[in-house]
């Protein structure tokens, strides 16, 4: 009897264990980071170790591989506060008329 008892709660826990992860991610929870995020971090991190350079560039990357995430907005808005033309948005991709694009 214990043995089938077992048995059936093992089924039991196999058909369940499916569902376990329906549905969509909740990006609340999520754990990953964006590029855009990543490539900010870096950014700071280049800042605090007084590489302005790598901060720059990181920043301009940024702004210019992923114009619409908010970290991009953060990156221009840094720049500006530090006296560097981040050079104009332009309101389709974000290319800036400096970084060779179209």
């Amino acid at each position: 009897m214990l043995r089938f008892g077992s048995l059936l709660l093992l089924s039991v826990l196999i058909a369940y264990a499916p569902f376990q992860c329906s549905g969509e991610p909740d990006p609340a929870k999520a754990i990953e980071e964006t590029p855009g995020e990543a490539l900010y971090k870096l950014a700071v991190e280049f800042q605090t170790k007084g590489d302005l350079a790598a901060w720059e560039g990181t920043l301009r990357f940024l702004m210019r591989n992923y114009p619409s995430s908010r970290f991009s907005l953060m990156a221009e808005q840094d720049l500006a506060d530090a006296g560097i033309d981040a050079g104009n948005r332009l309101a389709v991709g974000g290319a800036r008329p400096d970084d060779g694009g179209p």
